[in-house]
């Protein structure tokens, strides 16, 4: 702490200044946050999942918690700004906003400002990047930009595997983090990294140029496919496997195809059961144990027992943020606190029943409207990323770049709704209905 009060007011005063320019850099130059968010996330991956963090006073303050500030007031500053009739999304937006607000003000007076703050972080950086691309002005370039800056992290994101995987083949560098049910050194990216290669092999495949060289493109998908596949994230697998129905089931008018091809992966993991006497323990110490699902499904019954809430109040908008996840799991004396590891249980105890419906709709509401304009790529590419998020939830819960594919998602959808809405209006001139907006 500085105990010169002229020099702490200096300082004060410089960062303030600086605050303010960087604003309104930030509202001029709205790619520049999108592009400092994803360079956070590499740094993520390589630190760890350890946020770029530091000290002022006794409080440890992450810097994505001042990109959340700027998102937020960069939002609410294009709100004022740029005034225009909202649709149901939007306040739906504003709705879960409210709610988080409320449970963190109340964790405050419960459980101090320290502890209710960082139990709402990751849900700050995620409610934050929706909110501010949300707001943003759609263009195509920007959707370009966007994407190609997507893509650049997850090859960076790639480049980072590859380089863990060759240290731990040539050098013996081990991480207790790295290690696969099968008790191999192969998980060298953590479940949200590797969803978001997952996420670039979605982009790839929908937005291929018509000049890239074909050769280079299939063997570019299949070697992205086979990282996803040897790095071992079961749930990231799962959401692979959405990839590939949804992808024939908007790719191919005979249905019957896709049909045929689930009923064969329904048979093949039979097989694979049937053979191991369905027994979950003759698949330990294999890509296949299935014991951590049984760990998280007896946490969440433990979550959401009944004697947990203390109100009827809790039910609806949910515990104040620093409660906790405190559980006993298969009459352990020993008590967990983790995450839920599922961000449907997660949101339900933290912003109750009406924070999941509202989340629920949300999702729900985009993809309904996507959906039909299913014959427009990109509303596929969004559909398609969106319903690997709700997959990936039931594991984990969003790193805060899922915000960013979710905002752009409703930004589209408000675009395409303000086009429709110009083309159905006709323009008087001098009489003529004939012009068109």
């Amino acid at each position: 702490m500085l105990s010169d009060p002229f020099t702490l007011s200096l300082l004060i005063i410089i960062t303030i200044a600086l605050g303010i320019i960087c604003w309104i850099v930030f509202l001029r130059k709205p790619l520049i946050l999108i592009i400092l968010s994803l360079l956070i996330l590499v740094s993520n991956v390589i630190l760890e999942q350890e946020i770029i963090s530091f000290e002022i006073g006794i409080y440890n303050i992450n810097v994505l918690d001042f990109l959340s500030v700027f998102f937020i007031t960069n939002a609410i500053g294009r709100i004022f700004l740029s005034p225009k009739k909202r649709r149901a999304d939007f306040f739906i937006i504003l709705l879960l906003g409210v709610l988080l607000f409320i449970s963190w003000l109340r964790g405050i007076f419960v459980y101090g400002l320290e502890i209710s703050t960082n139990s709402i972080r990751t849900y700050l950086y995620f409610y934050s990047f929706i909110f501010y691309t949300c707001n943003l002005e759609y263009s195509q370039q920007l959707h370009d930009k966007v994407f190609s800056w997507i893509k650049k992290t997850g090859f960076l994101i790639i480049i980072v595997a590859l380089v863990r995987w060759a240290l731990v083949i040539f050098s013996d560098v081990s991480s207790a983090a790295w290690v696969a049910p099968n008790g191999s050194m192969v998980r060298v990216l953590y479940a949200s990294a590797a969803f978001f290669v997952l996420q670039l092999l979605i982009i790839l495949t929908h937005l291929k140029k018509p000049n890239e060289n074909h050769v280079i493109f299939k063997l570019t998908q299949i070697a992205i496919i086979c990282m996803i596949l040897a790095l071992q994230q079961r749930t990231v697998w799962a959401a692979l496997l959405i990839f590939f129905i949804l992808y024939l089931l908007f790719k191919y008018k005979q249905k019957n195809l896709v049909i045929l091809g689930i009923i064969f992966l329904t048979v093949i993991t039979t097989f694979i059961l049937v053979i191991n006497d369905f027994s979950i323990e003759n698949l330990t110490g294999t890509a296949l144990d299935f014991q951590n699902l049984k760990w998280r499904i007896e946490g969440w019954q433990s979550l959401l027992a009944p004697e947990r809430f203390n109100s009827p109040l809790e039910l609806l908008i949910g515990q104040p943020f620093g409660s906790g996840y405190s559980r006993f799991i298969f009459n352990s004396v020993f008590e967990t606190t983790v995450s839920p590891h599922n961000f449907y249980i997660q949101t339900l105890l933290n912003i109750g029943s009406i924070g999941l419906l509202s989340l629920g709709f949300l999702y729900g509401s985009i993809i309904h409207q996507l959906l039909k304009l299913n014959q427009n790529k990109t509303s596929q590419l969004l559909i398609i990323l969106l319903t690997s998020q709700l997959v990936f939830y039931f594991s984990y819960a969003p790193s805060f770049e899922q915000g960013l594919i979710l905002g752009l998602s409703i930004l589209y959808v408000q675009n395409v709704r303000n086009q429709q809405i110009i083309l159905m209006v006709p323009q008087n001139t001098g009489g003529n209905i004939g012009n068109l907006s």
